[in-house]
């Protein structure tokens, strides 16, 4: 018996052995299993995974757009944060109206005609001064003249007292008084030599004690 004949007879005009059993007839076959590759393509292509997809990546892009404002707001903070101010910086008048300009960039301005330079170290500050004139013989000479003082800063940093260390004219050494003191006032608070005679007996309970004020 050949296949097609088979397939062209009925159930009943089948062999006893080549008749379905009744588990063909009622039951399907049971569902191939499927593969692990299978499985996730399937949960990639299902709408509630690319919606989850597209929030992560957007919080992922919020988050990174939000550390890069942070890192740009933190380095902005930093470079508004001023650099300290030397206490020294600023105006200062001296007792006989002498004024006194420390410039941030350790240039000194004052009223009599040379360069000056300082620079301070602690409570130690140094003027470097070159001084041109013109000599008895009307020629240009200079001087190189370099001051070491220690300075004490009043409680409101309204007022300084210098105490002279060391005078150098030329590399060779000045004799100075050892309580030469002089006590220097913020041009903010004194605009005169009036005001200062007013203004510096409120200091005097702030001198040094290796000081007596000599200005």
């Amino acid at each position: 018996m050949n296949l097609e004949s088979v397939e062209n007879q009925h159930p009943q005009d089948l062999p006893e052995e080549a008749k379905p059993s009744g588990y063909d007839l009622y039951y399907a076959p049971l569902p191939r299993k499927k593969q692990f590759t299978e499985v996730v393509q399937d949960l990639k292509s299902h709408p509630f995974y690319k919606k989850s997809k597209e929030v992560l990546l957007q919080r992922q892009t919020a988050y990174s757009i939000s550390v890069g404002l942070f890192i740009i707001f933190a380095f902005t903070l930093i470079f508004m944060i001023p650099e300290p101010v030397d206490p020294v910086e600023g105006k200062w008048m001296k007792a006989d109206g002498e004024i006194l300009n420390f410039v941030g960039d350790g240039e000194m301005i004052h009223e009599i005609q040379m360069q000056t330079t300082w620079t301070t170290d602690g409570d130690g500050l140094t003027l470097v001064s070159q001084l041109n004139y013109i000599d008895s013989s009307q020629q240009v000479s200079s001087q190189l003249i370099v001051q070491n003082v220690k300075f004490t800063m009043t409680e409101d940093e309204n007022g300084m007292w210098w105490h002279w260390q060391s005078i150098l004219i030329n590399d060779v050494e000045q004799e100075i008084s050892e309580d030469q003191c002089v006590l220097l006032l913020r041009t903010s608070v004194v605009e005169n030599t009036y005001e200062y005679s007013v203004v510096s007996t409120s200091y005097e309970d702030e001198k040094p004690e290796s000081c007596t004020q000599n200005a």
